[in-house]
């Protein structure tokens, strides 16, 4: 069924999610790596992740556009844009999922488009390269999985936060 154009995204599912994703990425990277442009994460509707740009959003931030689609938000993220300003100009990378690595153990969001990897550190992106493209979907589908646990996890957190995890 597709969704009605009244339909509106769930947020509260999404933001489980999003919460997850910055937590997961989350580095110790020192600052001086990090972009010198604050980052927010964002959950936007399928399809209006790629044209941000066009509506000033990143102008003052580097913006991570976490797409869903409208009534399968409890399915996690369908892609990831990117939108970093470098040298004055605004780099999208327009399709990215979570990338995930057991040993050494490490999240990122990492780009189908080239292999440019990100953390994310003090607010800031933090580029990473080149992201190893040896079993690549295998690695996005690990990542997609510890995705949905992080997020059930921030879910029971948010409803009961004296509750521990199981």
């Amino acid at each position: 069924m597709a969704p009605q154009n009244n339909q509106k995204l769930n947020l509260e599912v999404a933001q489980d999610f999003v919460i997850a994703l910055g937590g997961l990425i989350a580095s110790g990277a020192p600052r001086s790596y990090a972009n010198p442009r604050e980052a927010m994460l964002m959950a936007v509707p399928e399809g209006k992740e790629l044209g941000l740009h066009e509506e000033g959003l990143t102008r003052q931030k580097d913006v991570v556009a976490v797409a869903f689609r409208v009534g399968k938000e409890h399915e996690g993220p369908c892609n990831i844009a990117i939108y970093e300003r470098l040298n004055n100009k605004i780099r999208i990378n327009p399709r990215c999922s979570l990338w995930y690595r057991a040993h050494p153990k490490m999240f990122m969001i990492a780009s189908h488009e080239d292999e440019t990897g990100y953390h994310y550190a003090d607010a800031r992106l933090v580029r990473f390269g080149p992201v190893p493209r040896d079993d690549f979907d295998l690695h996005v589908s690990l990542a997609e999985a510890e995705l949905h646990r992080a997020a059930k996890l921030a879910r029971n957190l948010a409803l009961n936060p004296f509750k521990r995890p199981s």
